[in-house]
């Protein structure tokens, strides 16, 4: 694969999916993002198996592929070369950012390591406001536990209903709750709140699609994509 972006375009969506990436996780290739080149468009994953995040940037594709690159390594590379186009691509086992001027050479990662992470949206969806669905997390969110010896109170309830999604959080002292309107189906899920509170950093608050499956709860925008295991 081979893609040339402007730097802080690059900056952004690798920043964005590393997000995701666990400090401290026993498994070397969740310190890694997949990045994917199709279409013109470049995609990067980050994920600790527990939270996913996938974001987007259309780019000038010089060649079709995938690699898997330090996710820690890789941004601080980008963020390094001076603002203007950057290129990056994986050939022989190394990854290559080159700037103007400055060149880094990382590593790749083995793509085949990478754990499997479907486009596919299961379950009920809504589409919603993003802004709407971030302000009514935000309202709700204060009355979530943090003790993470009662899990269950530490999520956030989403309860897809005709006509919109409502919000319910609680510590068993309080209670909030909050109604988003949209368009759905039915389906309730209790969704970590620790993990909603990276909706704005990672896929911004544009028009947002909503996906509540069988094991994790999905959120949509054009900047990218954020995906939770839910709470049983």
């Amino acid at each position: 694969m081979r893609i040339r972006a402007e730097r802080d375009d690059l900056a952004d969506v690798l920043a964005r999916a590393g997000r995701a990436v666990g400090a401290r996780s026993p498994l070397p290739i969740l310190q890694g993002l997949l990045c994917e080149v199709r279409g013109g468009r470049l995609q990067v994953t980050g994920t600790d198996n527990e939270v996913t995040v996938r974001t987007y940037l259309d780019v000038e594709m010089l060649e079709e592929g995938r690699t898997v690159v330090p996710a820690k390594l890789a941004a601080e590379a980008v963020r390094k070369l001076p603002v203007g186009a950057v290129a990056m691509g994986a050939k022989d086992g190394e990854v290559e950012i080159v700037g103007n001027g400055p060149r880094f050479r990382l590593r790749e990662m083995a793509v085949d390591d990478f754990p499997t992470i479907t486009d596919d949206l299961t379950g009920d969806t809504v589409e919603v406001a993003g802004e709407q669905l971030l302000q009514a997390l935000a309202q709700v969110g204060v009355a979530a536990s943090t003790d993470e010896a009662r899990p269950t109170l530490t999520g956030v309830l989403f309860e897809a209903e005709d006509g919109g999604l409502r919000l319910v959080a609680t510590d068993s002292y309080r209670l909030a709750v909050r109604d988003v309107a949209g368009v759905m189906t039915s389906g309730t899920k209790l969704v970590p709140y620790r993990a909603l509170r990276e909706l704005f950093r990672t896929v911004g608050d544009g028009k947002m699609t909503v996906a509540l499956g069988e094991r994790d709860a999905s959120f949509v925008t054009e900047r990218g994509r954020l995906t939770v295991r839910i709470i049983d």
